[in-house]
């Protein structure tokens, strides 16, 4: 089928594919891979035409990393030719850029003096990202809570994900921050790019937190009211958790990660209609091969899926019971009941934070200002700096204290479990957040404290709460 025209005045199909975090090609790959049979079935001879005038200009990838990169062009070369491609004059070239997908497509007359070569790269990426109608995004993108902070043209995207459901009032919540994992914004740049098309597919895996956690309302209301139709299969996996299945046997990872993952497959049709979507939800329980053969088997009407409700006001894309949701609610909020409340302290740095006893806590103060940095690293084995803890906002904290031994303090590390910590109260300086708002009524004894979990995070009974006296970690509970 052909379609509207782009700046370049070539006619273009239909049906555009972008994987925008590609790696290596493995969806791209297999692509290919579920359409060769298709056309060499019906017009052998034609199989190489049609690579060239059909298949290739229908197919794109962004890749971030150089290596990754260049294999993702060796291995669609490779797929091609043990497929019986030969080429008919010129070969076209893979539609695989070196780029920043979350970054803007700005016009083409760009320049980078330093590399021509990775000028070109960005232009005809740029060209994708602006004018090819992109119909269908899949992929697999990369998952870091560590994200960073969404700012430009991805960060004007992020904010629908940072209202409440409704799209009217800014998310209540005093630390979004996971709102900025990678995933994420490949979500949403890619939800974008269908939006712009006006129809589309959306195939991703990623990883599940999203499908409940509190903070991702916002993006869960706009993902039903961009799209038709959602399909969610969740393949749990989630070791941090600690999950198991219904029965209590171990629930086992796809991949071979910690954090559980999940399938959204999602439609959105030209002339859909402006309610929410319908969502269809399934859940995958066991082992590894137990898993790898249900999904080997299923499809979009596999008896996996099940119709979803997911009612306001948290959108959720998991199951749930909601039959004492009415008697719940005449009840009253933690929130409103305690209005001063907060996450515990979040060190970003637990070996070097936090320590068994005074001396060891004082002595972490003393050696980020007397060793050198990379004994330093070493020392408290330390992974590289993130967004919210730098070495020089680390030292310079310290400096600023003193560092003095009446900064070290207890601390509530885990249930039944005081340690020791050296506490300025200064956010993005020796710890990450210490949360201050309220710790400093903690930090002078003589209050008390409720600690509860917002979700609970393992299938058992609720034992989720404690009350403490002084300083108290993030996930000391659980």
């Amino acid at each position: 089928a052909k379609g509207k025209a782009i700046t370049t005045r070539k006619e273009v199909h239909r049906v555009q594919i972008l994987d925008p975090a590609t790696g290596t090609g493995t969806f791209l790959a297999e692509v290919i891979k579920q359409i060769a049979p298709k056309i060499q079935g019906v017009a052998p001879g034609m199989w190489s035409q049609y690579i060239e005038r059909d298949l290739i200009p229908r197919l794109h990838g962004f890749e971030l990393l150089m290596a990754s990169y260049a294999m993702c062009h060796m291995k669609l070369d490779m797929m091609l030719a043990e497929l019986g491609y030969r080429p008919t004059s010129t070969p076209p070239r893979l539609s695989v850029y070196l780029t920043n997908s979350l970054e803007e497509g700005e016009a083409a007359n760009q320049t980078l003096p330093f590399a021509q070569w990775l000028s070109n790269e960005v232009r005809a990426a740029n060209t994708i990202k602006r004018d090819m109608p992109i119909m269908c995004v899949i992929g697999n993108p990369p998952y870091l809570g560590e994200g960073g902070v969404s700012e430009g043209w991805i960060g004007t995207l992020m904010e629908d994900y940072k209202k409440e459901p409704g799209g009217a009032q800014k998310l209540q919540e005093r630390n979004p921050k996971w709102l900025n994992d990678l995933y994420v914004k490949f979500i949403r740049m890619s939800s974008h790019l269908i939006e712009k098309n006006g129809e589309g597919v959306l195939g991703f895996i990623t990883n599940h937190g999203y499908l409940d956690n509190p903070t991702f309302r916002g993006m869960r209301w706009h993902l039903l009211h961009t799209f038709d139709h959602i399909w969610v299969l969740d393949l749990h996996g989630n070791a941090k958790k600690k999950e198991v299945t219904p029965d209590g046997k171990p629930d086992k990872n796809v991949f071979d990660i910690q954090q559980g993952v999940s399938i959204i497959i999602a439609v959105k049709k030209r002339d859909g209609g402006a309610g929410l979507a319908e969502v269809m939800h399934g859940d995958l329980w066991g082992t590894r091969a137990a898993k790898y053969e249900a999904l080997e088997d299923a499809g979009l009407t596999a008896s996996v899926f099940e119709r979803l409700e997911s009612p306001a006001p948290q959108y959720p894309l998991v199951r749930r019971d909601f039959g004492a949701q009415g008697a719940y609610e005449q009840g009253f909020s933690i929130i409103d009941f305690f209005p001063l409340n907060g996450v515990g302290i979040i060190t970003k740095r637990d070996n070097l934070c936090v320590q068994s006893d005074k001396g060891l806590a004082f002595q972490a103060a003393l050696d980020i200002v007397k060793l050198e940095k990379g004994e330093f690293y070493r020392k408290y084995s330390l992974p590289e700096d993130v967004r919210d803890w730098r070495y020089e906002w680390a030292t310079a904290d310290i400096l600023e204290s003193g560092p003095t031994e009446d900064r070290v303090v207890p601390i509530n590390y885990r249930v039944f479990d005081k340690r020791y910590c050296y506490y300025t109260g200064r956010a993005r300086g020796f710890m990450g957040w210490p949360t201050t708002r309220v710790m400093r009524h903690m930090s002078v004894g003589g209050n008390l404290g409720l600690c509860f979990n917002r979700a609970i995070e393992e299938r058992r009974d609720f034992a989720d709460v404690f009350v403490f006296d002084g300083l108290i970690q993030h996930h000391s509970l659980s």
